[in-house]
Order: structure tokens, then sequence, then C-alpha cells
């Protein structure tokens, strides 16, 4: 094997103690920079910690178990538990049901999946993508996707929705936030280390009689370590020292940055790249605009030999649609959003790789194989793309492997779906589709909702992903003459909801906008450090403003507004199909009594079709005086001594069960559904319920309980309406 020596290429950047470099991604602008630092229930601390505990405790692990494992406070065990069932729905865990022990009661016990497993540090640190996944969700990345809607309508020239909110773009604070820059490089050193022991393993032959090779953007060496360590025969070679810029001096950076065969160089990569058999790109590409990305593939032309000579550039990246899994596109389309947001950059198709490539002055590439969800580009002067298979090496299954990856993924990035659908809210696209009378081009939309002319690229990336996830749907129109062929698209039975188009009684936008509000989705992000701390607060809420959820809206008009707002659309929507389907629950009664029931709206809709029974409303003051607030969600709130209590109330203010007595709850029952999705739904909002109010959804056991300590003799599961249900509870 010859003697081979590779570089990191970097751009110059010290940590705050100056004892390490920090540089996972490079700034052709600026020339120098320094990169710092479900779903966020799906990446909270108890289940991250979860992975190693299950894994160290050698098989499936009860949650008491867990809760002593992870030294957690004795009182989060009830949490702990509704947290599980719904990642082991989510398949990020197994469920299976222990035998009762003598005088005991089953216990559940989670265990690992593939997509789990992957999560598990067992190796070192090497095999662990956990601190990608903390990367991912770090509150500096995940707070720009609030903003995407306003991001779009403003017409300042700012690049992204990350620079509109921090001033400066996402090279130019890591450079400013140390604890970010660390935790960003070190998520980004694990997804390296992962990616390439795969690739090492699947596509050895790419390095194969390389002498020298410079790795673009290798942060902390760990990718070219892999390399090394799977060819111990490549060796430092002090001959490729010799030129000055992207020489790394000993007395300039600390001892160890120059380790072995791996050199770490300085540098900006639109300026020039050390000369190299090979040079890789690992993940550097989708971070810029294609302009940019032209001019760095040119700089690593002009450093590798002819292909006659065995020159080739190795690129690590995704290519939009070249996988036949479906999590494998969608995880994509949901990754170049993110870019968007993020770094102005973007994930390419096949037509827009090519675009690249031959404008950079290649002669030819090759999608050689798909193993995954990302692209390794090399060949002797031409571009061979390879998706990214995930592998272990005690795993043989490689269907398993490649569908984990992509459930982790998907897992991960999910929450783009809804930010997506946030923005789609905000900027009224459902109600332009609707008053244009059908499927609508980008270009219309762009003009009917009044954006900037710059976001039309962005508005088409978005409405691809959200066609994607079934929210709109997507054709091609005709080219016209001399134009090109242009997507239309259109409403599906889901966006449909969110038009305005009954003066305001029947969209769902309202519900969406007060579920996405700032104050709501905060406390999301403190889920883990709620569950650590044994303060005895009660809800995340809480933790993060020092006042439950009923106080905040009592002292914060904006937000008060909001959320009822969205509560009375919710309230209306399901209300109008409730005395639809289920009229005969109404059928008799003289007086009705509508427990939070606002100003009346839900209350007024059951008066109109039964025009015979009197209704009453009863809610909070800062509700009734002028707000509407207006739905059937209430005993969902509530813990079970709370929920006890007010039935009780409600069952003292009826009269008997023969004189016609009964109270009607309408909830959700979780399990009542045989559709997978509405069991899915009841699950997330059991999280919602425990984040924001300190309340849960229950199953058909757990109400009757409820009931049962109420007082009530009997009750009946009288409709199940997708995820909730309409229950007759009688004394």
């Amino acid at each position: 094997t010859p003697t081979s020596r590779i570089y990191c290429w970097s751009n110059k950047s010290w940590s705050s103690t100056g004892t390490t470099i920090y540089s996972s991604r490079l700034n052709p602008t600026y020339g120098t920079t320094c990169s710092s630092s479900s779903n966020p229930c799906r990446s909270s601390a108890p289940s991250s910690s979860a992975y190693r505990r299950i894994h160290r405790h050698g098989g499936p692990t009860s949650v008491p178990d867990l809760v002593a494992a992870l030294n957690l406070p004795a009182a989060r065990l009830p949490q702990l538990r509704r947290l599980m069932r719904m990642l082991a729905f989510s398949c990020i865990f197994t469920r299976q049901t222990s035998e009762a022990a003598a005088g005991g009661e089953e216990e559940d016990l989670y265990g690992l999946t593939p997509t789990s497993r992957l999560l598990v540090d067992d190796a070192g640190g090497r095999r662990s993508l956990a601190p990608f996944v903390r990367s991912m969700f770090d509150p500096v990345m995940m707070a720009p996707s609030l903003r995407l809607g306003d991001w779009f309508k403003e017409a300042d020239g700012i690049a992204t929705p990350f620079e509109a909110l921090y001033g400066s773009n996402i090279w130019g604070l890591t450079s400013r936030n140390p604890e970010f820059n660390a935790a960003f490089n070190e998520g980004m050193a694990a997804d390296g280390r992962f990616i390439m022991d795969v690739v090492v393993r699947k596509c050895g032959h790419v390095f194969c009689g390389l002498r020298s090779l410079v790795d673009v953007g290798g942060g902390t060496g760990a990718a070219a370590r892999t390399i090394v360590e799977a060819f111990p025969d490549v060796k430092w070679s002090r001959d490729c020292r010799q030129t000055g810029p992207w020489n790394l001096s000993r007395a300039a950076f600390p001892l160890g940055t120059i380790d072995g065969p791996v050199d770490f160089v300085a540098g900006s990569m639109v300026e020039r790249v050390p000369p190299a058999d090979a040079v890789m790109l690992k993940w550097i590409l989708h971070d810029w605009d294609d302009e940019v990305c032209v001019r760095i593939l040119q700089k690593c032309k002009e450093a590798i030999p002819s292909r006659e000579a065995g020159g080739k550039v190795i690129v690590v990246e995704q290519v939009i649609g070249s996988s036949p899994e479906e999590k494998s596109t969608e995880m994509q389309h949901f990754f170049d959003v993110w870019m968007m947001i993020l770094t102005g950059g973007r994930e390419r198709d096949e037509q827009e790789w090519c675009k690249i490539f031959t404008e950079a002055g290649f002669s030819d590439y090759k999608i050689a194989a798909t193993l995954g969800l990302r692209s390794v580009i090399e060949k002797h002067g031409r571009v061979e793309l390879l998706e990214q298979q995930i592998m272990e090496q005690y795993w043989v299954d490689d269907d398993l492997l490649i569908a984990a990856q992509s459930d982790l993924w998907n897992h991960l990035f999910v929450f783009l779906k809804s930010m997506s659908l946030k923005c789609a809210v905000e900027l009224g696209i459902p109600d332009a589709i609707h008053r244009h009378g059908g499927p609508t081009s980008v270009p219309d939309l762009v003009a009917a909702l009044n954006l900037p002319a710059a976001r039309l690229p962005p508005l088409r990336r978005l409405m691809r992903m959200l066609a994607f996830s079934r929210l709109f749907t997507r054709q091609t129109s005709e080219a016209t003459a001399g134009g090109e062929e242009e997507d239309l698209y259109g409403l599906t039975p889901t966006s449909r909801l969110l038009v305005d188009d009954a003066g305001g009684t029947r969209s769902l936008a309202p519900f969406v906008r007060s579920v996405f509000d700032p104050v709501l989705m905060a406390p999301s992000l403190r889920l883990g450090d709620w569950f650590k701390a044994a303060d005895g607060i009660a809800t995340p809420f809480e933790a993060v403003y020092g006042s439950d959820i009923w106080d905040v809206t009592s002292r914060n008009p904006e937000f008060n507004a909001a959320f009822n707002e969205g509560m009375a659309a919710d309230g209306r929507f399901i209300m109008d199909v409730v005395v639809r389907k289920c009229g005969h629950v109404f059928c008799g009664l003289r007086s009705l009594v509508d427990v939070g029931g606002g100003t009346g709206a839900a209350a007024r809709a059951i008066a109109e079709a039964f025009p015979g029974v009197t209704c009453a409303v009863l809610d909070l003051p800062q509700v009734v005086q002028g707000l509407p607030a207006d739905g059937p969600w209430v005993l969902h709130d509530w813990d079970d001594e709370d929920c006890v209590r007010i039935l009780r109330r409600c069952k003292e203010a009826i009269p008997p069960r023969e004189a016609g007595g009964k109270v009607i709850v309408i909830e959700p029952v979780i399990g009542s559904s045989p559709e997978e999705k509405s069991t899915a739904a009841q699950l997330f909002i059991d999280m919602w319920m425990m984040i924001q109010a300190g309340g849960r959804e229950r199953d058909e056991l757990e109400w009757r309980k409820i009931f049962t300590k109420a007082g009530f003799s009997d009750y009946k599961i009288v409709a199940t309406l997708g995820f909730r249900s309409v229950i007759e509870v009688y004394p």
C-alpha cells in the first residue's frame, strides 16, 4: 500500500480555551469560522439516557427500573410511563408485558429497536448517534424554525431565518457561543465517525491506491482517523508538509493537532484546496447555494491530478428521490427545509447535482448504489454517487439497517413538518389556493400572498415538502410556449380544514396557530430537565414560566387571545360534528351546562340544533369576559384527583339517571379507534397535556376508574369521532 497523507482542511478557528479546533462547517464568505454548540419529547434527557440504561440492563427493562437506573425523582414514575408508552408506539422502543409477580401487577418492559440501538454508546463513543441528536435539538437550532413564516414575508434581503433571528449566519454565531460550538461539533463528529465507518466498509475501494487525501471541512478529524484506522499502512508523509498556506504550525495550534498521518490545515475552501490524489467533501455542499458549490468544486478539481492519473473528488451527500423508501425521501425533504432555515443551503436531486458538477467542469458522474440517505461521490475525475447505509459489524441485515437509519432521521426531523405547516398557515397558503379556484403555481402563490420575489425558490422547496407530506396535492402543468413546466399545488382534505370560507366557523387555522405559539412551544424543550429536577414543579410549563398555564393566560392578553381563539375554533369544529353524528345524545334534554364552554359557541350550536334545550356556560372569568374559548376538552387538563372532584360536582348538578340525568364527556379514549393515526394523535396529545397543564389522556380503563370514584353507576362510549369519543356517564 502506498504511503499516504490525509489532510483535514478547515478554516482556522480556536475554542475559547485555545486547546481545540472547531470547524465542522466552513465559511467561504468570511474565510474563517467556528462551528458551535419527534421531536423534543423524543430527545428528552430521560429517553436519551434510557437507550444506554436498557442496553446496560441487558434486555427489556421496566419503568421502575429505569427510574432507579436514571436516578430520577420517584414522583416522575407516572410521567415516564407515559413517555415510554408514546416512544414505544412510535417504534423507538419495543414494549412487552411481564408476568405479574406474587401479589404484584403486570409491568410493561421496554427494549431497544434497531432505531434506538443507534443511540447506544457501546464502543467508546464511536458508534452512538446520540450526540448528533442532541445537537440538532439545541434551542439555538430549534428557534429559527418558529420564525419561518415571518422570514418569508420580509423583503429585507436576510438570507435565512437563522440570520433573521440572531443577526448573523450560523458560522458567525458559533464563533461567539462556545457552549453551542462544542455541542454542535460533538454532534458532527459523531455523525462523521458513524458514516465513515459505513463508507470504509461498504466503499473501501474508493480509498485504494491513494497516497494523499484532503478532507474538506474535516473538523476534528474523526472521519480522517476512521480512514487511517481502516488502512493501517497509511502513514505520515513529511513531503506533503512543504506548501505554506496549508501547513499547520505546532507553535500556532495545540499539541495533538498534527496527529500521525492526519494533518490539520487552515484555510478557505473557495480560495484554494491543498493538492492531493483525492479530495473528500462530507456533508459540506448542502450548506451552500449552487453558486458557492460550483466554486468549491472548481477548487477541488484544481487540487487533484487528471482522471487518467487517478484524481478524484469524493462527496458524501444526499440525492433527493434516489431511494425507493418513502421514509428516506421524506427525510431528505425535511432536511432540505432544515438547510433553508439554518444555512441557506439545500439538498438536491440528481438533476440538480448533474447541473452543479457540469458547471464545475467535471466530465461525468454515476449513481453507483442506493444504500440509504446520503451519497459518496468519486471516480477518477468524474462523480459517482453512493447512498449512505447505517451499518454495524454485528448487524448483517442491510435492509434493517437502512430502515433504522431512515426511521431515526424521520423521528429527528419530523418537527420540520410541523414548522412548515405553521408557516403555511401563517402565510395563508390554503386560503390562497382556495381563492384561486384550483391547483396553483408557486409564482401565483408568491403574487397572491404578496411575498418578495426573492422568496420564490424557497417557497418551491417548502411546497414540495408539504406536498410529499400530503398536506397539498402536486401535479405538473403543461409547459407554455417558451416556458417551462410548473408544479401546481392543490388542497387535500387535510389542508381544506385550514381554509376560512364560512366566516371563521369551520377553519382550524386558529387552532394550529395557537398550538405553535412560542409560549406553548418553549416548555417542550425543557422536558428532560424537568424529569431530572426534584423540585416538585408540576409541569415543564410551570418550570419555564413560574406559574401554571391558566395564570399565564390571565397575565398575557396576547397569548390569552390566541389560545382562546384556537380553542374556540376546535370547539366549533367538533361540536358541529357531534350535533350531526351524535344528536341523539341531546334528545329529551331540557337544560344543559357546558363546563369550560367559553362564550357559548358550542352551547349555541346545541341550542340551534335542539331549540328545546336551555344551555348555560361555566368558565373562568378571563375567558367569559369578552374572549371566545369554546371547547369540549376539559377533563384532560387535570390529573385524576381533580377530575374526580369536577365530576362529583357535575353529578350533584344533574337529576337521577331515571329522570334523564347524565354527564356528556367529549375526550380522547386511548386505543378506542382502529386507526393507527388516531392512536398516535392521542399519545402525542397526552405528552402535550403532561408538558402544558399536568393533565393527561386516558384509556377506557382509566376513564372507568375515574367515573367510579366520582360516584357514577355506569358509562357508555356513544361514538368515536377520529381520536375523540363521546361518552355518556350516568349517576
